[in-house]
């Protein structure tokens, strides 16, 4: 969630039921977003206990998987749960005859996506294939959808939302043992082995200068942050990169036109939201945060008001990235360093078990264990990093266990799967794998 915060303070563990509000106190935004995540958990909580896993509403189920021709196929209406998270399928397109339209599986928002197959690979398969429903939630703020701005306030950006994703995938059907559930071996796949990252502050070594007072320890910053590290590009460590930002990644303006090297871009409204020379920038869009990918790093060279000029020797991506793409945008990150001065394309390389130094005293360390770990594209941690109303060095909100900063698994982005259907090519069958239930409630007598 890259929104203007000040830290997330739900902790299931905690087991609080609601967030009193209390008369004269500063409001915040952590506390009403705490409640607005109670209230998440528990509903979703029940209805995992009531339903399981995934299921849909005996004769309301949606997502059913029609006949697949050419390597296509629809998708039926309706609704799901995945993980107590309701997935609706609502009509969009009727035609003449006020009947609705098929929906197609390449007709999907941000297909073709990078972990399914697309309709000519569906096509010449073999093999069985697995079709299955992909879950996750996403941040909407007043860039993507712009009518949630209040005009008769002038248009400010006030909250952000949180929005349901469900994409239908296509893979291949994995070699199970006898008895083994192919939902497990889902949730495996896309949340299992993910790398880990731990957080702490380290001391510097004392100034001369007899008249400044320098810390020992702890965070040095001048402000409270909100850290967020979030991996660039995937894979495993070594081939892996991170990109950080102190403000959350929240500072995002609306990218208008592409001037050979310029960026012009709109939504600049203060300093904390501008760009200087020599920082990167992510260039996003519609269909990068659909598919999960990140968008090309980008040097700035020059800022003119909302003019972005781009240094040259970083713009190879730019128009490769832009053609056909829809609600373009510009992101600013915070790991700013010359062209080839130790980053890979402007990110920095992840290596596990070395200390990285951050900035302002906070360290961040990848874990070794898990062994393997596979660290995925758009995964992040969130670091609150506080200063000091004594004077003293500032401190960060971090898990600790048996003296030592805890690693651990990313904050998000977390995704939920549940499988469809299975689909034989030879034969040309086609296995429903939904499951239903039916509603608690029956007729009294």
């Amino acid at each position: 969630m890259k929104g203007d915060f000040t830290r997330f303070t739900f902790a299931p563990g905690r087991r609080f039921s609601r967030v009193l509000m209390q008369q004269g106190r500063v409001q915040l935004d952590a506390d009403w977003n705490e409640q607005a995540d109670i209230f998440t958990y528990l509903s979703r909580e029940v209805t995992k206990d009531v339903i399981g896993h995934a299921a849909g509403p005996a004769g309301r189920a949606g997502f059913a998987i029609g006949a697949v021709r050419d390597g296509d196929f629809p998708i039926g209406y309706g609704r799901y749960y995945v993980d107590g998270i309701l997935c609706d399928h609502d009509v969009t397109a009727w035609n003449a005859d006020g009947n609705p339209m098929p929906f197609l599986y390449s007709a999907q928002p941000g297909y073709p996506f990078p972990d399914s197959l697309a309709v000519a690979e569906i096509a010449a398969s073999n093999g069985d294939l697995l079709i299955f429903l992909d879950v996750w939630e996403r941040l909407i703020t007043a860039h993507e959808i712009d009518d949630i701005r209040e005009i008769a306030l002038g248009g400010p950006d006030t909250a952000t939302r949180a929005q349901v994703v469900w994409q239908v995938k296509v893979i291949a059907y994995p070699e199970l043992p006898a008895g083994a559930d192919v939902a497990v071996w889902l949730a495996e796949q896309f949340r299992g082995n993910s790398g880990r990252l731990a957080a702490s502050t380290k001391g510097v070594t004392a100034g001369t200068d007899p008249c400044t007072a320098v810390p020992t320890a702890g965070y040095r910053g001048l402000e409270n942050q909100l850290y967020r590290v979030e991996v660039h590009r995937g894979g495993p460590a070594g081939v892996a990169t991170f990109k950080w930002s102190r403000d959350n990644g929240f500072v995002l303006v609306d990218l208008v036109e592409v001037r050979r090297l310029d960026l012009v871009v709109s939504g600049i409204r203060d300093q904390r939201r501008g760009s200087a020379p020599g920082q990167w920038v992510e260039l996003c869009s519609a269909e990068s945060d659909l598919r999960g990918e990140p968008g090309p790093l980008v040097q700035l060279a020059r800022v003119d008001g909302d003019v972005l000029t781009v240094d040259a020797n970083t713009a190879n991506a730019i128009a490769l990235w832009t053609p056909g793409r829809t609600n373009l945008g510009v992101r600013r990150w915070d790991q700013s360093a010359a062209p080839g001065a130790g980053l890979v394309q402007g990110a920095v390389p992840l290596v596990e078990g070395i200390p990285i130094d951050l900035e302002d005293g906070l360290v961040v360390e990848f874990a070794a264990n898990p062994a393997n770990a596979v660290y995925r594209s758009g995964d992040y941690w969130l670091i609150p990093a506080r200063t000091s109303a004594r004077g003293e060095a500032g401190t960060i909100e971090w898990p600790w266990q048996n003296g030592a900063p805890l690693a651990v698994a990313p904050h998000g982005r977390a995704r939920h799967t549940a499988p469809l259907a299975r689909y034989s090519p030879a034969p040309d069958t086609l296995q429903n794998l939904r499951m239903q239930f039916s509603p608690l409630a029956i007729p009294m007598p």
